[in-house]
């Protein structure tokens, strides 16, 4: 028995209500635009994948530390998962240090409790369990706290951190002994989104231990190199390609086989560091993760060899570029913003926030605290995102003072400053974190053909930002000249609503669908100049914002909104 599926897409960001009143207007199913769909190999009915990315060659081996794998690497990890946030990282070393010195003291009094027939405390404020850790209490196994291994670890997007990476206070350690396994250890690794996620592919490359959420669906990290410990029984003896250091037997990542193909291509002289540098120049392809934005959700990367020398030593070269920005984004120049003072300047941060004009949020303004503002912050700053925001969201959330419901463990970003006679280092970093995403977002446009050549191409832009653009068919396409009248209506859930009229929200997202592409891309060279928001599909509430530009974020249409219109 076989079957026929009709499918239509009615929008997201609606409620059942708002979905089904829709349905309702129809009338009948005479009156709706039907799709059919039919499933691929994969199983896949929407958001398909693209067979050719099965011809390209994986970044992760079949079995990891494999010599003889065909893949780019031999070995990969997930990221870190401590199952203690709160207690094993911290802003502050010495917060770390104090907090998990009393958990591993008061896990050993319940070892001690278990010892002798009695019951372990679950005690929130004292003690974090996880189930590897409980499975050490069954064992009757004390712990050792470990000071040496209080190392920095990247918790976030560019946001770093103090981490405890003790014995038994970590719940997954996964690969992360053998990538980092003292703190003097160096190493770079490639972290891109796991599989099963809904935001657009991201990737990031970090020279130390990476917290598993820092990319969505579980971080998957490849690394330049791999540690092995050299044990009694390990041989020391002169191996050629293997570089010993500190105790360990320091190996490359990167496959033979992977430099044996890039050899035959790009010639002898190439070195393993310039394939990590031209796979991280790759994965940042805006073409590349566009064309394969539905395999990249469902699959760890696949990349293709480049086609010459001449392509290669481009995308290493700007894959190098974009490494040492992203390693070394706490050292470089500070972007030149101005400073706004209301009377003696205060480097203390408690949150940072979008400055307001009346309702309307102004991102060319940061307000540090009520003694600091930060100006003229450029639009290019917002254009660079990794794992659903920009690198200024992802400081915006994290560089603020909280305090952990159930431990009372406080964690406060300024501690850092203060460890390091540095107080104005969040406001430093603010200003750096422009420049390096004014510079990313150079960079990759001179990575693919599309969107570079789509904004040189433009002869006429809308008077108020940049030419817009959008994915549409395989390509990137510059709109139009708006003609009066460009316009679209959108139902919005309450919340949603509420927050874009009260100005706490500026754009409006919606996904690259057969429905919006008729609406938001294919306008037949019409650019989008309103649009009109219903609250809800039954509400005859209703407001018109100005939008100053549509563009493209991951897998999404992105709205930029500008004045209320009405």
């Amino acid at each position: 028995m076989s079957a026929t599926i009709h499918y239509h897409d009615i929008g997201d960001y609606l409620s059942r209500e708002e979905k089904l009143k829709i349905i309702d207007d129809f009338g009948d199913i005479s009156g709706i635009e039907w799709q059919t769909l039919t499933p691929d190999k994969h199983g896949d009915w929407l958001n398909k994948r693209n067979s050719e990315f099965d011809d390209y060659i994986p970044l992760a081996p079949e079995k990891k530390f494999d010599y003889l794998s065909k893949s780019f690497f031999t070995v990969y990890s997930l990221g870190l998962n401590s199952n203690r946030d709160a207690w094993s990282y911290n802003y502050s070393r010495m917060e770390v240090i104090r907090n998990m010195k009393r958990m591993v003291k008061f896990y050993n009094d319940q070892v001690e409790v278990v010892r002798k027939g009695g019951k372990a405390s679950n005690d929130p404020k004292r003690i974090s369990w996880s189930s590897s850790l409980v499975s050490f209490l069954e064992r009757k196994e004390l712990a050792t706290f470990q000071e040496n291994r209080v190392v920095l670890a990247s918790y976030r997007p560019f946001v770093k951190e103090q981490l405890y990476f003790g014995e038994k206070m970590i719940h997954r350690r996964c690969q992360w002994d053998q990538l980092f396994p003292t703190a003097e250890s160096k190493n770079r690794v490639i972290c891109v989104n796991g599989m099963g996620g809904n935001k657009a592919p991201s990737v990031l490359m970090c020279d130390c231990i990476v917290d598993l959420n820092s990319q969505e669906a579980g971080a998957q990290c490849f690394p330049l190199y791999w540690y092995e410990e050299i044990k009694a029984e390990t041989s020391v003896m002169e191996l050629p390609g293997l570089e010993k250091q500190s105790g360990y037997i320091k190996h490359d990542a990167i496959s033979d086989f992977i430099l044996q193909e890039f050899c035959k291509i790009a010639g002898p002289r190439v070195q393993k560091e310039d394939i990590f540098n031209y796979v991280y120049g790759a994965l940042h392809n805006p073409d590349y993760r566009a064309k394969f934005a539905a395999d990249l959700k469902k699959q760890l990367p696949r990349l293709p060899l480049p086609k010459n020398r001449k392509e290669f030593e481009k995308i290493e070269k700007i894959g190098r570029e974009l490494a040492n920005l992203h390693l070394h984004y706490e050292e470089i120049d500070p972007w030149p913003l101005d400073e706004i003072a209301a009377g003696k300047i205060d480097y203390h941060v408690e949150k940072m926030a979008w400055a307001k004009d009346g309702k309307t949020v102004r991102k060319d303004m940061l307000v540090v605290n009520p003694s600091l503002t930060l100006a003229s912050i450029p639009k290019e700053a917002h254009e660079y995102v990794v794992n659903g925001r920009t690198p200024l969201e992802w400081l915006i959330e994290r560089y603020q003072v909280s305090t952990h419901a159930e431990s009372g463990i406080k964690n406060d970003p300024n501690k850092w400053g203060e460890e390091h006679d540095y107080p104005e280092y969040i406001v430093e970093l603010v200003k750096r974190i422009v420049r390096l995403s004014v510079e990313t977002v150079r960079l990759v446009g001179e990575l693919g053909d599309g969107r570079k050549a789509a904004t040189e191409d433009a002869t006429q832009a809308h008077p108020s930002a940049t030419p817009p653009y959008w994915w549409k068919s395989g390509k990137w396409g510059v709109a139009s000249p708006m003609p009066e009248g460009g316009h679209v209506v959108m139902g919005l859930k309450h919340k949603w609503y509420d927050k874009i009229e009260a100005g706490l929200k500026h754009e409006e997202l919606r996904e690259v669908k057969p429905f919006w592409d008729a609406k938001l891309a294919g306008r037949k060279g019409k650019e989008l100049r309103a649009v009109t928001f219903m609250k809800g599909q039954a509400s005859k509430e209703q407001m018109t914002w100005e939008v100053l530009r549509v563009d493209f974020r991951g897998n999404y249409y992105c709205l930029e909104l500008g004045k209320r219109i009405a």
